[in-house]
């Protein structure tokens, strides 16, 4: 019950919130901008580190969904994807004239590591 009432008041409070690296085009962020937005849209620290380790810029930020946060970024928590997933859906309604990009082969396999594991000993 806690957790609800914790996630109703982020929302809320995130609502009216603007993030103070949205005035640069999302798809040019570092993975510097990206933590930075993270911490300043209130998502756990814990979610900002595993965005670092994962290299995760502003253009893979947007290709992000809960199988890769789960599968491939190790974020068990329910509560923090959703969280996340949330705040990213918000930043796409706002930037909505802004192309998505597309994954060069380093981002795509920045974010999609295990299943890269799988296919590149099969090219061998």
């Amino acid at each position: 019950a806690l957790r609800c009432l914790l996630l109703f008041l982020f929302i809320c409070w995130s609502a009216g919130n603007t993030s103070p690296v949205t005035n640069n085009h999302v798809s040019t962020w570092s993975t510097e901008d990206v933590a930075a937005w993270v911490e300043s849209v209130g998502i756990e620290s814990a979610v900002k580190e595993t965005i670092v380790s994962n290299h995760v810029t502003g253009n893979v930020l947007f290709h992000l969904d809960e199988e890769i946060l789960r599968d491939e970024f190790g974020i068990t928590s329910i509560l923090d994807c959703k969280m996340l997933l949330d705040a990213i859906s918000k930043l796409k309604s706002s930037v909505s004239g802004e192309p998505l990009p597309r994954l060069t082969f380093w981002e795509y396999r920045s974010a999609n590591r295990k299943q890269m594991l799988r296919i590149i000993p099969l090219l061998a």
